[in-house]
């Protein structure tokens, strides 16, 4: 059963928690590969969008390009 929201206000962490049974940092880790998808694999966005290293958001885009397809050789040629 589904709930409306009551108010606009950010839930808190002990909500958070009780209903995801989940890390801030998985949380977070799930969002940077949801995002790398919807980029197609860009590193230079997932740096901006999350801080990351050139490093760090080259480990997720090469993850991501392996499992999706949303690498550079997985273009077609203009």
């Amino acid at each position: 059963m589904q709930h409306p929201a009551l108010s606009t206000v950010p839930v808190s962490r002990p909500w958070l928690y009780r209903h995801y049974a989940a890390s801030r940092h998985l949380l977070r880790g799930d969002r940077i590969v949801d995002e790398v998808q919807v980029v197609g694999g860009d590193a230079r966005v997932i740096c901006e969008l999350f801080g990351l290293s050139i490093q760090a958001a080259t480990r997720y885009t090469a993850t991501s390009a392996g499992s999706y397809g949303h690498g550079p050789h997985d273009r077609p040629s203009s």
